[in-house]
Formats: C-alpha cells, sequence, structure tokens
C-alpha cells in the first residue's frame, strides 16, 4: 500500500508529463476558433495528441483505458482536447498511480520518466494489453492508398492519425501494431528459444543488469558481516530501425477480402528474418544494434583452428561452461539447418546413429538459415556458429507502435509503381538488444 505523500507525488508527476502537451493542443482549437485546422495546424496538434497519449500510459496504471479514451476521440480535435482535460483531471487524483509489482526497472527515457516496465516472455502476447484489433493490416493499408477512412470500423480511433504526419506514413493503432508485432516475434527463432521482450514506450530505456552476484559468508557472533554487495551497470536500449517493404497491385490492394493475413505474414516474415540475423550477428555500428557474438562478457568456444565438424562433445563443453558460471537450465541452442543435419546423421562405426549424451538431448535445439555456413575459420571460409545459453537473459526492446506508408507515386528499382498501377508499402519497426548475463551464453565458431 503506498502512502499518501506517494499518491500525490505519482499524481503531480503524472500532471507534471501531460499538461505541456495539452496546453498545445488546447491552444491549437482556441485559435483555430471553430474552423477547421489548417495543414500545420493539423501537423501540430496531431505531434501534440501523440506526445498526450504516449505520455498517459507511461504515466498510468490504467493508462491502456485512457489511451482508448483518447483514440476514441482523437478524430475530432475539440472532442480530443476534451477527453485530454477529462484525463488530465484523473492524473491529478489518486486515481492514477504508477505501475507496480513489474520486474524490470526502468530509469528514464527520451522523456525522462521513471516507472516500470512488464518484459514479455515467449508466450506472452503484446496485444494481450489492447485488446483484438477490429481491423487487419489490408484494412489499413487500402484506406492509406485510397485516403477513405470511413471504411475502417467507427472504432478504430485512427482517423484523427491522417493528421499527425504531414509525410505521408501513419502510425498503426496500438492493437494493430500489437497484432503485427506478435506476429513478428512468432516467426523469430530467438524469440522461440525464449528471449524476453521489453516494449519501449520512448525511444530509448535504460535498464539494470546484474554485474557481479553477491558473495555470502559465515559470520562469528558480534562480527561484522565479511560478505560482498552484488553490482549492478545500467544497459541502455536505444531504438533502431528495421524496415521493410512490399508491392501490390492497385487491384489487389482495393477488391481482395482475403489479403490481411497475406500482408501481415509476408512483413512479419521479412522482420523477422533479419531480427534474428541482427540479434545474433548485428555489429554494434549504427544503424545496425549489437547482436549476441559481438557483446562483451560472452563465452567462447572454437572447434578448432582450421575448424571442425560439429558434434556432440563441443556442445557438451558449452552447456559445462554455462553450469560453471551458475547459468538457468534449460539452455537453448541456435544453429543452422546443416549443423543440424550434420547432427543428425551422426553415426558409429558399424553405421548406426549415435546416441547423444545428456547433455544434449536437454537441450532446446531452434534451427534457422540466418546463422550462415560461409564463415572464415582459418583457412576454412565453410565454417557455423551455434548459440547456446539461458535465453531468458536476452532482451529485446520493442518500440511499441509499427509505421505504415503507402503510395502509387513514384516506383521502385524494378520500376513497379505509378507505370505499373502498384501500390508501393513500407512498413518499419524500432528495437534493440540488451544481454543481461553475457556469461550465461557461449558461442561456438568453426562448425564445418
Amino acid at each position: 500500500m503506498r502512502s499518501y505523500d506517494e499518491v500525490i507525488a505519482g499524481a503531480k508527476a503524472a500532471s507534471d508529463a501531460l499538461n505541456p502537451h495539452y496546453l498545445q493542443m488546447s491552444n491549437i482549437v482556441q485559435a483555430a476558433s471553430g474552423r477547421p485546422l489548417t495543414m500545420p495546424q493539423q501537423a501540430d496538434f496531431g505531434s501534440a495528441h501523440k506526445a498526450f497519449r504516449e505520455a498517459v500510459y507511461r504515466q498510468a496504471r490504467g493508462g491502456v483505458d485512457a489511451v482508448k479514451l483518447l483514440d476514441e476521440a482523437g478524430a475530432d480535435p475539440e472532442r480530443a482536447v476534451k477527453a485530454a482535460s477529462d484525463v488530465l483531471k484523473t492524473a491529478t487524483s489518486d486515481r492514477m498511480t504508477f505501475p507496480q509489482n513489474t520486474p524490470i526497472r526502468s530509469h528514464g527515457s527520451a522523456h525522462g520518466e521513471a516507472g516500470e516496465v512488464k518484459a514479455l516472455k515467449s508466450g506472452d502476447k503484446l496485444a494481450d494489453r489492447y485488446g483484438p484489433s477490429s481491423f487487419g493490416l489490408s484494412d489499413f493499408v487500402r484506406a492509406a492508398v485510397s485516403g477513405d477512412w470511413s471504411r475502417l470500423p467507427d472504432d478504430a480511433g485512427i482517423k484523427a492519425l491522417s493528421l499527425a504526419d504531414a509525410s505521408g506514413g501513419y502510425l498503426v493503432p496500438a492493437p494493430l501494431s500489437a497484432q503485427v508485432i506478435d506476429r513478428v516475434r512468432n516467426a523469430s527463432r530467438v524469440q522461440a528459444a525464449g528471449a524476453v521482450l521489453i516494449p519501449m514506450e520512448s525511444s530509448s530505456l535504460r535498464i539494470a543488469r546484474l554485474a557481479t552476484d553477491p558473495v555470502p559468508g559465515w559470520k562469528v557472533e558480534n562480527a561484522l558481516i565479511a560478505a560482498s554487495d552484488p553490482a549492478f551497470e545500467a544497459v541502455e536500449l536505444k531504438a533502431k530501425t528495421l524496415a521493410a517493404r512490399l508491392v501490390m497491385s492497385v487491384e489487389l490492394a482495393e477488391d481482395s477480402p482475403a489479403i490481411n493475413d497475406t500482408i501481415e505474414v509476408a512483413l512479419a516474415g521479412s522482420l523477422a528474418v533479419e531480427l534474428d540475423r541482427a540479434a545474433l550477428f548485428g555489429t554494434g555500428t549504427p544503424p545496425q544494434p549489437r547482436g549476441l557474438k559481438n557483446t562483451t562478457g560472452v563465452q567462447t568456444l572454437s572447434a578448432g583452428a582450421n575448424g571442425a565438424a560439429a558434434g556432440y562433445a563441443i556442445l557438451s563443453n558449452a552447456v559445462q561452461l554455462l553450469d560453471s558460471a551458475n547459468a538457468t537450465a534449460p539452455y537453448g541452442v541456435i544453429y543452422s539447418p546443416r549443423t543440424a543435419g550434420t547432427l543428425d546423421r551422426l553415426v558409429d562405426s558399424t553405421g548406426q546413429p549415435l546416441n547423444p549424451p545428456d547433455s544434449f538431448r536437454s537441450l532446446e535445439r531452434y534451427v534457422t538459415a540466418q546463422v550462415p555456413n560461409n564463415l572464415a575459420q582459418g583457412t576454412s571460409t565453410t565454417a557455423s556458429d551455434a548459440f547456446v545459453g539461458d535465453w531468458s537473459q536476452f532482451a529485446i526492446g520493442m518500440r511499441t507502435s509499427i509505421r505504415i506508408e503507402a503510395t502509387q507515386v513514384g516506383s521502385n528499382e524494378s520500376g513497379l509503381g505509378f507505370a505499373s498501377l502498384s501500390v508501393l508499402v513500407r512498413a518499419w519497426m524500432r528495437c534493440d538488444f540488451a544481454v543481461l548475463q553475457p556469461s550465461h551464453f557461449v558461442v561456438i565458431s568453426g562448425l564445418i
């Protein structure tokens, strides 16, 4: 139970975060004096409305309901200001409190707030935070192409978004955005292995990770406790942009009633493929995030100066290293289809399949073509890697929004676009990675 002083402090912090955006929205509506907003006013109002909405979600324990209220009123600036006023009144009462009982502590963001962030495990759905979307991605793309937002359900709450971005981009509404992000997660092998997702409500997020474990000690009566404290360090997630695009005919975009899943699967699949590659091999050199292989403190094993055939022994050694680092089993391994096939075909001198050791049987195994077979290891140019570890210690920071642009103007490298009556669609999401316990992973190199 929080004290009265804590409630008041929380309410004041929420109010302070919301007031500047509310005043900007209110001043724009007052300046219009009942007339339709000009294009510059529309852009400014859309930006303020979006910032107010994001601040509500970050600050409010009941932020999902408040955000829904703002979205429903967003198509009408006067209604949006009235809804924001109601939310602001709630923010100054004891009904708006900071989130509690969530596992990962954030220390500020691009806007300087502090609060709790709930990490999502592999089986959790981001969409559960918002409820199901009442329309699909192709419905959204169709409306963006035609400019006719009236085709979408009345409760979509997105018409005001067409005012928010003069560049032609649209922020996909939260329920649909979460649905697409969940599709990306489902297609990612890193996520399937157990990586946690940390929703980022701003462009950066600082989380604390344990640098060194506490060391207990036996105590003599009336003597000081001779034990060491744990050391913590901050890890900053900074959202980096991952983009995908596709081309479809105008006829398909306008007429097909069953294309929703097709578009979502195509975009999610392509984004997930690159998400996996970067999570494992990302260089950390902008614009790429830093992947597991290039993270300081991750344990390594080599199959040999010039590489060697994949076998159970080196995987057993990796498990031993993890056990020695007090990592938490069960462990997962991610490797290439070739490595999986090599291990599957191991036989004894009589041609009978080898019986794998317990260490290998206990591994949760995941295969992805994003682990290449053309890496250099000494004189070999056909080597591959394998990644073994406790994947709950790998975090994916994900901005909880996807941006969509659709146009019939211009063309791509193949000349498809205006001349071919095609729709060019591009979508992008923003994410970053953090290894919470580097010693709980082993990167094996040189598998032939």
